[in-house]
């Protein structure tokens, strides 16, 4: 159990962390914390993965950047294994550490680099949400042996849960935002055809969907296309477009 001093922090950090609205702001929000709540940190960093492909969301360093990117192009490091070997992990423990990247077997392409850089000592988290690995916590230190005290050891583990739950808020909201903003583009797209073509509301929208479907393109896409030109685009195989009146409208589209 951490410290009153150090519980405090780690509330303060989560707070922060939670009210931030953009991931790359979170990812540099969370990174930044590592540095005063696990002693020996001297870079940390944020590794997302998305469709098989890493990507770093924050760090507090140029060097935190780099040996980042350099386990991603070698496809070996702490946070490659980390991730990528979450299911195959032995013991099931969510994190992996090295006190000699240099001389560490695990990582014989990236563990020079780390060192050359005056990165010693390495511990990567994994960040769940809910089961899914989504990625991991880097932090970086520059003398070896670090990283070996359990209690640090496991406040890492318990900020790498908080900083997933966070991000993956900021993941919903922005979701959220873009479903408001679609279900709000498509409503001014149906008013346009309801004024120009005495259209009820489901016609309006049945034709919208039949265009998008036609056309292989998005119903938001469809929708901002006749906010902007006033006209639908028509699909490839479809020569209807808008029907001459409003009648023959309502019985193409249903």
């Amino acid at each position: 159990m951490p410290p009153s001093n150090e519980a405090e922090q780690l509330t303060d950090a989560a707070s922060a962390w939670h009210q931030e609205t953009a991931a790359p702001d979170a990812g540099a929000s969370i990174a930044a914390s590592m540095l005063e709540l696990i002693p020996g940190t001297a870079h940390a960093s944020l590794t997302i993965r998305r469709q098989q492909s890493f990507h770093s969301l924050g760090s507090t360093s140029d060097c935190a950047r780099e040996l980042d990117q350099a386990q991603y192009v070698l496809n070996e490091g702490p946070c490659v294994d980390t991730v990528v070997d979450a299911a195959d992990a032995v013991d099931g423990s969510p994190w992996l550490r090295s006190g000699d990247t240099a001389g560490d077997p695990r990582w014989p392409r990236w563990g020079p680099v780390a060192a050359e850089a005056g990165v010693h000592s390495v511990l990567a988290v994994r960040l769940l949400s809910g089961t899914q690995v989504i990625g991991a916590l880097n932090l970086y230190g520059e003398r070896p042996g670090l990283f070996t005290d359990p209690d640090d050891i496991d406040l890492a583990v318990l900020l790498a849960t908080h900083a997933a739950l966070a991000l993956s808020s900021v993941s919903l909201v922005a979701d959220l935002r873009t479903a408001v903003s679609s279900r709000h583009t498509i409503g001014i797209a149906q008013g346009i055809l309801m004024e120009r073509f005495g259209f009820d509301q489901e016609a309006a929208f049945a034709l919208l969907r039949r265009i998008s479907s036609t056309s292989n393109i998005k119903l938001r896409m469809v929708a901002q296309r006749l906010i902007a030109t006033r006209e639908l685009p028509i699909g490839p195989d479809d020569d209807a477009g808008v029907p001459a009146t409003p009648a023959t409208a309502t019985e193409d589209v249903a």
